[in-house]
């Protein structure tokens, strides 16, 4: 299993940035056809659409989560109703982004184009993004990923192939990326939308039971308050930084760092989705045994995070060179570094969120994101006017430390758990580490590359005297049920 683990994070890491790494190859291709109207008028398509990003489901996923889990081979009943429901949701949801779209853009966007724009961002949106998202939980809760991200990946070479013909030889613009986004998730709705309804048999019901629906609402709306303090953790630095004067360079150094960084998040996002049926199924089991094994999974993920990250972090000053070529660019690698250690909290954050989820508890989950994000705004309110990028890089990495910590105090019955995962500890390892990493960031390559083979012959040491009774352990687990 951990070796399915690895494999399955790395692919779907891989399939969901595909399209940006293909671009990353072709931007010196593509850079004379585009002006910085572009990047601006599709930025603003992307934040204004965000703002109302919590609503877009009401939180509804974590019900189809549950309710798979809970209901056996029953559910598919239950996610015929909650289909019907977030169908005729989604036309609210549609009308809202159309709506703040059309009155933001309209001085910026002449009008006929305006209208095109408001189809390829509404159409998909309406007819394509729940069938795909509600057809990918499935897979990956029956542990069937590779069917996912294999159509991901090809449909993401196919998405970055249209947008490099529609920018190069058609002079789209950001329309390209619009045009190509828009088809993609056309294509995989099709795809994904023939084995949800027609293989599957699971298809909307609109026979609503207002208990029900109430009750569901219940349940999944604490989450919507998450999903926007989410949002406020991850952009309110740069917000500030502007408001507070900070030079545009400062800024743009700040966002190629967190840019960069976001690639290491990703990864934990995509470990995040094939660790949690494992260990929902886990929770489901429930005894101590099973306890036990949560634990070990958590901290087999938050290990390899941290190795991913020390060797990341040895060489970013390199890799930094070698892709932003002008001396401003790539001075922003050490705020890079910081960063990347601060997302190795997700493993501890995610054990105890899952542990709440399954237990209906979403109300909490909402507690602890809202103190993490509280806790960005106000350090970023009292050290960005002394301290500028660095107080925010600072400052998100703590927000982070805290969102990974505060669940285990916030949620109820959670003092056993906390012994089990040890969070306190596991932070402590990532602000050594990340110490040690950091202050050899000026170092040679010579020096580094000594480090780079320290942390190796150390893991090999580790896996040859007892790491490898732990690794043949998880190996061995099936979806929640040890092989053994």
């Amino acid at each position: 299993m951990l070796k399915k683990i690895v494999s399955h994070t790395f692919f779907y890491s891989f399939a969901n940035q595909t399209p940006a790494l293909i671009n990353l190859f072709l931007l010196p291709f593509l850079t004379p056809f585009l002006t910085a109207g572009d990047y601006a008028i599709y930025g603003l398509i992307l934040s204004y659409a965000g703002l109302v990003g919590a609503f877009s489901s009401l939180g509804y996923i974590v019900l189809f989560q549950q309710s798979y889990f809970e209901s056996g081979a029953d559910f598919k009943s239950k996610w015929s109703r909650l289909l019907g429901f977030q169908w005729l949701y989604k036309f609210v949801y549609a009308a809202m982004v159309a709506a703040l779209l059309y009155f933001s853009l309209r001085n910026k966007i002449a009008a006929d184009r305006l209208n095109l724009v408001l189809a390829l961002v509404i159409v998909p949106l309406l007819f394509f993004d729940l069938t795909k998202s509600i057809a990918t939980r499935l897979l990956q809760f029956r542990h069937e990923h590779q069917r996912v991200y294999s159509v991901t990946i090809a449909v993401g070479i196919l998405s970055a192939f249209m947008s490099f013909v529609g920018v190069r030889y058609f002079n789209l613009g950001y329309m390209a990326w619009l045009y190509s986004q828009a088809i993609s998730s056309g294509i995989l709705a099709a795809y994904f939308g023939y084995f949800l309804y027609v293989k599957e048999r699971i298809r909307p019901s609109f026979h609503l039971e207002k208990n029900e629906v109430i009750s569901d609402l219940k349940i999944a709306t604490p989450l919507i308050p998450k999903e926007y303090a989410t949002y406020l953790l991850n952009s309110s630095d740069r917000v500030l930084l502007d408001r507070f004067g900070v030079s545009q360079n400062k800024i743009g150094q700040y966002s190629i760092a967190y840019s960069f960084a976001s690639y290491f998040e990703n990864i934990q996002a995509q470990a995040n989705q094939v660790l949690t049926p494992i260990v929902f199924d886990l929770y489901k089991n429930g005894t101590e045994l099973a306890m036990q094994t949560v634990g070990k999974l958590v901290r087999a993920w938050f290990y390899i995070s941290l190795f991913m990250a020390a060797i990341l972090g040895l060489w970013i000053p390199d890799i930094f060179r070698l892709l932003y070529r002008k001396a401003e660019l790539s001075a922003a690698y050490p705020m890079a570094i910081v960063l990347i250690f601060g997302f190795c909290y997700r493993p501890i954050y995610v054990a105890i969120v899952d542990k709440a989820i399954f237990e209906k508890r979403t109300f909490e989950v909402l507690k602890i994101t809202v103190v993490a994000a509280l806790s960005n705004v106000i350090l970023n309110v009292m050290f960005i006017g002394y301290y500028e990028t660095w107080a925010a890089t600072l400052n998100t990495v703590v927000a982070y430390f805290v969102m990974g910590i505060a669940g285990y105090f916030l949620i109820k019955n959670s003092s056993e758990f906390r012994k089990l995962i040890r969070p306190f500890e596991l932070i402590s390892i990532i602000v050594v580490v990340g110490t040690l990493v950091f202050s050899l960031r000026d170092f040679s390559w010579v020096w580094r590359l000594a480090t780079t083979l320290s942390i190796l012959i150390g893991m090999f040491v580790w896996f040859r005297t007892g790491g490898r009774k732990i690794w043949n352990e998880l190996n061995n687990l099936r979806h929640g049920v040890s092989s053994n």
